[in-house]
């Protein structure tokens, strides 16, 4: 099961708004068997290794050449572009990421309306965290 959902805890963070985070999360709670545990992870605003100005934020990501394929990358209709910056062994994306703020989290998984109960809420190295039991 945590194979199934590394896929969905890993991107809360990369979706531009409210309705596309707490859509995420209820598919995850919905996959979920009732008792099950989600643990979910998001970046910091509060982090020290990096200062953000805003909450909305490209970041690079360095993916090295020989994971790189000839395959197109795909926008969506009227999307924002990627930038590619080819630097030596590897080409930088720019990818999206919103940061929260210290209860922002909790507050998105209330707003689901799923019967959840959050086991513990804390502060990890540069991301909040959640463990979550669904009732």
């Amino acid at each position: 099961m945590w194979q199934i959902l590394s896929n969905y805890l890993l991107v809360i963070h990369h979706f531009s708004n409210d309705l596309l985070r707490i859509q995420a999360l209820k598919e995850i709670f919905r996959i979920v068997k009732k008792g099950g545990k989600i643990l979910v992870y998001v970046w910091a605003m509060e982090q020290k290794e990096k200062k953000f100005i805003e909450q909305d934020n490209f970041v690079p990501w360095h993916l090295q050449n020989k994971y790189e394929n000839e395959t197109k990358v795909e926008t969506l209709e009227n999307g924002p572009s990627i930038m590619k910056v080819k630097k030596i062994d590897c080409t930088v994306y720019q990818r999206y990421y919103h940061v929260f703020y210290k209860g922002e989290l909790e507050d998105i998984i209330i707003k689901t309306g799923v019967e959840v109960e959050i086991l513990k809420s804390y502060f990890d190295h540069a991301n909040w965290a959640c463990i979550i039991k669904k009732k």
